[in-house]
């Protein structure tokens, strides 16, 4: 199986950047796993190109969860 270089993302509300207002509505193009471009709408994919379907979800593109609860059993 082979894995598009190229991906569109659909965001309901995108907060690209902290210091901004979220934006409604926008589209991320990634391309070899780095956001090249964001575009106001739901822009049409380039020919071959994988789309993830977030419209009704908010995306903060680079957010990673590093929250973890450690225990010991001794």
């Amino acid at each position: 199986m082979t894995v598009p270089s190229t991906t569109v993302v659909h965001a309901g509300v995108l907060l690209a950047d902290a210091r901004e207002t979220p934006r409604a509505q926008q589209s991320l193009l990634i391309e070899e796993g780095r956001i090249t471009s964001v575009a106001p709408g739901f822009v049409a994919a380039p020919p071959g190109a994988a789309v993830v379907d977030l419209r009704d979800k908010f995306v903060l593109p680079g957010l990673i969860d590093c929250h973890v609860h450690l225990t010991a059993q001794l």
